[in-house]
């Protein structure tokens, strides 16, 4: 927990942020993560009026809107919500808006582009993008993440040209990046920073959209190896890796990418991770071998079958 009258409330609450950041990515319950958030947003939102100084205002509105958008991104990938993480995001606008740093409303949009590829969307996705392009104000890291979203959005319009230009363009705006320059809401320690297997996943997600499994499992499997430790993420890279493999004609491979998240997927409740696994056991089943019929009765184990 934390308290606007600690010495460095600012860091306070971003660092209740980070850990219950953590338990997401360690695959706790998704319905309890977001509740975590909500709550612990209200309670920055209701201290606000009790900051010092207008730094100190600053520093907890650009707080709570790091605590809104990452609860508006548990509403949609992990439980579904949609018009949930819309008013979410709407709120963490609101909070941006009004702090010191006007870069966070591009934040706000990439996770905007994020909701709208989910709902089908990506028309909208591709606005929220280049509209979250208008307020990087060409800050490196924050540009690499909205232009990935904005390379999935393209992808699911069957762009292919777009889609890989702006993969191509994320990685130089990352290599761009300094620590000096990174907005302290997008750093490495919060957990949410694009990294190079963030982007290596993006290109097989990319690939994935446009209907080429075999060029999405180079960059699936570099993302893996350098995924560091986060639970929840990697069972969308396992599962992208499974569909691509499968699809390829690689079974048995691809069930055993797939068996070892099998436990998280079921723990953290997760809506799209869920649907991930489900679309692997998909691209399997029709191969009928001794290893799908084994994840078979897994999925059943684990209440994971569609």
């Amino acid at each position: 927990m934390w308290s606007v009258n600690a010495d460095d409330p600012i860091a306070g609450a971003r660092a209740w942020t980070t850990h219950i950041r953590g338990m997401r990515w360690c695959g706790e319950p998704s319905g309890m993560v977001h509740s975590l958030l909500v709550h612990h947003a209200a309670d920055i939102d209701a201290t606000i009026g009790e900051a010092p100084s207008s730094d100190v205002r600053a520093g907890l509105l650009r707080a709570e809107a790091e605590a809104l958008i990452t609860a508006g991104n548990v509403s949609f990938f992990d439980m579904g919500a949609h018009g949930t993480a819309e008013r979410e995001f709407k709120s963490a606008m609101r909070c941006a808006r009004h702090s010191d740093d006007m870069r966070l409303c591009g934040w706000v949009f990439a996770n905007q582009s994020a909701l709208d590829i989910y709902r089908h969307a990506p028309d909208d996705a591709v606005l929220a993008a280049d509209a979250g392009m208008e307020y990087t104000k060409a800050n490196p890291l924050l540009s690499a993440d909205v232009l990935k979203m904005r390379a999935e959005a393209h992808a699911v319009n069957g762009d292919m040209v777009r889609a890989l230009r702006d993969i191509d363009n994320t990685r130089e705006a990352f290599r761009d990046a300094t620590p000096e320059d990174t907005p302290e809401w997008l750093s490495s320690d919060s957990k949410t920073s694009v990294d190079v297997g963030r982007i290596d996943g993006m290109e097989g997600a990319v690939w994935l959209r446009l209907n080429r499994p075999h060029n999405a499992v180079a960059p699936l499997r570099r993302a893996l190896n350098a995924n560091p430790g986060n639970r929840s993420y990697a069972i969308v890279l396992h599962a992208d890796l499974s569909i691509a493999l499968g699809r390829i004609g690689e079974p048995d491979e691809a069930v055993r990418v797939l068996l070892p998240v099998l436990p998280v997927a079921a723990s953290t409740h997760s809506v799209e991770r869920r649907a991930r696994v489900q679309a692997a056991w998909r691209a399997v089943q029709p191969y009928n071998t001794s290893a799908t019929r084994a994840l078979r009765d897994r999925l059943r184990l684990y209440h994971l079958a569609a």
